[in-house]
């Protein structure tokens, strides 16, 4: 699941945030006439909002929220020990 995740590269305004048990997010992305999904992590659900300017780096961890004149840059996702040895190397 998080290296199927850790590919996608994606960017474009937030349209909708749809918020899951356990903190979980998934955005709903709109660039032109064209939509995107992407689940996300706990760090981004505590800050994003609906109108910000959203991106993700394709292969790697980074994402960054850019809401009026600030850009705010952190990982898209937390991973569990026993998970990142299955991963490979990760760019942070």
């Amino acid at each position: 699941m998080y290296k199927d995740n850790l590919k996608i590269d994606v960017e474009g305004q937030v349209k909708n945030i749809e918020v899951y048990k356990g903190g979980g997010i998934v955005l709903i992305i709109e660039k032109g006439k064209d939509f995107n999904e992407i689940p996300l992590g706990k760090p981004i659900n505590e800050l994003i909002k609906k109108g910000d300017y959203f991106r993700k780096e394709g292969n790697t961890n980074k994402c960054s929220v850019q809401r009026n004149d600030s850009t705010i840059c952190l990982p898209c996702y937390t991973f569990e020990e026993k998970y990142l040895d299955s991963l490979g190397e990760v760019k942070e």
